[in-house]
Parts: C-alpha cells; sequence; structure tokens
C-alpha cells in the first residue's frame, strides 16, 4: 500500500460528507491519484476510509454521496497514467503515428470535412484517446473539443452529429477525457469563455465532456465503491469493538490486580494481627 498523509486524506471524505462537488473534486485531485475499482496504484477507499468513519459510513449507505463522489473522482495525474490507460483500453503508441495530428488541412471551421471520415473509421474508444493525446500535447483547444462533443457526444450543435461514444467507453478511460480538458483546455476553472464572429461563449465541463454516468462499467464502479465503502466502515467497526474489548480487559485485569493488592494487603494484616496475638 502507497503511504499517505492520513489528515490529507480525510478531506475527501469531509467534502463528500458536505456535498459540495467543487470541493469534492480539489480534495480527490489534490491526494487521491488512483485506486477506485482498480483505476490506478494509489489509495483505494477501503485504505482511506480510517481518516473519516462518519464520511465513509454515508459513502456506504447514501448512494448520491457515491454518485457525486465518482462523477468528482480524478483518475489520472500524469502523462505516465494517460498512457498506462491507453494501454489498458487496448490502444497502442503506434495508433498515434496513424493518425497524425497536423494532417488535417482543409480549411473548414475546425477541420469538420477532413476529420470526419477519419473518426468515423476509428473506434470510440480510438477517437476518445486519439483527443485526450492531442489535448495532453498541448495541440488542441476549444475547437477540437467542440468538434468531438459535436460529433460524438452531448453535442452542443446536433447538426453535426455522427455517432454517441459514450455507452461504448469505459468510465476510467470518459473521466480521463474529462480531466484531460479540466486541466488543458479549462486550466482548473470551472468555467472556459472565448469569442468568435458569433459572439461571445462560455461553456462548463458537464456540456462539454463526456457523461459519464453513460459509460458502459458505470454501475459497476458505483457498485464496486460503495462496496468498498461497506467492507471498510465493517473492518473500523470491528476495530472499534476490539479496541474497547482490549479496553475493557486492561480496564478488567487492573482492577482484579488491584483486588489481588486489596487481598494480599487484608492477608498481611491477619498474619500480623495473628502474631501481635499471639504473643499477648
Amino acid at each position: 500500500m502507497a503511504d499517505f498523509d492520513l489528515s490529507s486524506v480525510s478531506n475527501i471524505y469531509n467534502a463528500v460528507d458536505g456535498g459540495d462537488p467543487m470541493a469534492i473534486a480539489g480534495a480527490a485531485a489534490q491526494v487521491v491519484p488512483g485506486g477506485i475499482g482498480g483505476l490506478g496504484e494509489g489509495l483505494t477507499i477501503g485504505e482511506a476510509a480510517m481518516g473519516d468513519p462518519a464520511a465513509i459510513l454515508k459513502l456506504a449507505t447514501n448512494p448520491q454521496a457515491v454518485v457525486d463522489f465518482v462523477k468528482n473522482y480524478n483518475p489520472i495525474q500524469t502523462t505516465e497514467d494517460v498512457v498506462s490507460i491507453f494501454s489498458k483500453n487496448g490502444v497502442s503508441s503506434d495508433f498515434f503515428a496513424r493518425f497524425p495530428f497536423a494532417a488535417f488541412l482543409d480549411n473548414s471551421t475546425y477541420h469538420w470535412k477532413s476529420r470526419q471520415p477519419t473518426l468515423r473509421a476509428m473506434t470510440p474508444v480510438q477517437r476518445v484517446s486519439w483527443f485526450i493525446k492531442g489535448f495532453s500535447d498541448s495541440n488542441y483547444g476549444i475547437g477540437d473539443a467542440i468538434l468531438y462533443n459535436d460529433f460524438f457526444g452531448i453535442g452542443l450543435d446536433q447538426n453535426h452529429h455522427v455517432s454517441y461514444d459514450a455507452p461504448n467507453l469505459t468510465f476510467q478511460l470518459a473521466q480521463a477525457y474529462n480531466q484531460t480538458l479540466f486541466k488543458y483546455l479549462f486550466k482548473g476553472l470551472p468555467t472556459f469563455s472565448w469569442d468568435d464572429g458569433n459572439g461571445h461563449h462560455v461553456v462548463t465541463l458537464d456540456q462539454l465532456g463526456i457523461d459519464i454516468t453513460k459509460t458502459k462499467d458505470y454501475a459497476q464502479i458505483l457498485a464496486q465503491l460503495q462496496a468498498q465503502a461497506k467492507a471498510q466502515y465493517a473492518a473500523y467497526q470491528a476495530q472499534q469493538a476490539a479496541a474497547l474489548q482490549a479496553q475493557q480487559d486492561a480496564a478488567n485485569k487492573a482492577k482484579m490486580e488491584k483486588i489481588a493488592i486489596i487481598v494480599g494487603i487484608v492477608l498481611l494484616l491477619a498474619v500480623i494481627i495473628y502474631f501481635i496475638t499471639k504473643k499477648k
């Protein structure tokens, strides 16, 4: 198990307990680099739970708390994590060499014309990975995010819609895409704004990202997280019961030792009294 700061980890569960999505996201991003549902090598819910038993109990018993945590959980922190996610989803490094990011040179807005046939030929997993790589390498901007969203997401403009990727993606990959947008495009801010020939625009990550609740293993992730929470809270209760029993045993031992001392003193006094009486 990785080393961790228990007091810092408890911030996550306090945030969950408070129900503020931004607080949850901030706390999770700071101290949990991975672990939920096997998403990484960082802290699992089970390992971190002792930081705040009350909050972990809420995760174990309140389905909405689990939904909120999963929605804001950040499974990636570094480029190495992204590469690992690609590999786990069957996307090798040579895939990106076959689809270079600068190969689209038509003058349509965001390269709608030349990109669509190529993107159609990719699988949903390949498409998302291709855009994640583009953003994480700082090659892509707002136009690229809009293009993917309109072609294969919920779409700001459904006139360009091709197909819907989310049900064919894992939670891990979809959340990696969202967190890549959050880090490289939104720069950690709640909204992104820009101006173009059609005026001033403001979007949120929910509008531009992938809806993780539609991913193919979302229900499994929720169930796994809640199972971890329940197991850890049960372990916490068992530990508390054991500690209480240990305290009781210690108290009983101390009591018996006191009784033994008192009995010993009484016996000693009895002996002394006996000899004094006998001499008289």
